[in-house]
């Protein structure tokens, strides 16, 4: 509604858009986001979040519709070559889950042909299971070294970030060597997950489980069902 009185009132030359948004929506009253508004406006940038494609990014994020976000975000693919590369971009947040499927979100942003923002989900304590740092090294570097390796071949300019992150969160001390209740923290953070998949009924309706996830490496699966 604001972004239309700022059109209807003639200001949108004025204006310079930025948008941090799941994309969930980009139809309002009959106005398109891409098609009717940001046109309108100066410049823009619309940074639309993502974790991972199909039932993982689903898992991460409740609510989401892969196929309905990936729609949505090729709306605006036709206007990057009007208002430059940053004008659109997937803002990705590195998770553990998601770990597993970023070679997949990577071939989805070099088909779009688009840039991609990256981040490593916060933890400010040893209970945040969704962080890669959660797992012990012995786990999460093998992991990290095979999509760095699986990656690097695939990279390019608008997706560089990507594998700099990642060989970033290679150097970074793990929940085990950073905290010294590590252990307490895995407990609490493995009773608040369940607490959660309860709430979500994850495994039901086609919705994904952690552990499902972590299944794909036998390591990572062994730490949630054994314990660090």
């Amino acid at each position: 509604d604001t972004m239309a009185k700022i059109k209807a009132r003639g200001d949108a030359g004025k204006v310079h858009v930025r948008y941090n948004t799941n994309l969930a929506i980009v139809s309002w009253k009959g106005q398109h986001l891409f098609h009717d508004l940001l046109p309108e406006f100066k410049s823009y940038q619309v940074c639309a979040s993502i974790d991972a494609t199909g039932k993982i990014g689903e898992f991460i994020r409740t609510g989401l519709e892969w196929d309905k976000w990936l729609e949505n975000f090729k709306s605006g693919i036709p206007y990057i070559k009007q208002r430059g590369r940053s004008s659109l971009a997937m803002d990705l947040t590195i998770t553990l889950p998601g770990l597993f499927d970023i070679e997949n979100l990577l071939k989805v942003a070099r088909q779009l042909d688009v840039e991609m923002y990256v981040k490593i989900v916060y933890a400010f304590d040893s209970s945040i299971l969704m962080s890669p740092l959660a797992l012990p090294p012995e786990v999460l570097h093998p992991i990290l070294d095979r999509i760095i390796t699986n990656i690097t071949p695939h990279i390019d300019p608008k997706t560089q970030v990507l594998l700099d992150t990642l060989k970033d969160l290679r150097t970074r001390k793990t929940f085990r060597e950073e905290y010294a209740d590590w252990k307490a923290g895995f407990a609490r953070g493995k009773h608040f997950m369940q607490d959660l998949a309860r709430i979500r009924g994850d495994g039901q309706r086609g919705r994904l489980r952690f552990e499902d996830i972590l299944a794909l490496d036998s390591a990572a699966l062994r730490w949630w069902e054994q314990g660090p």
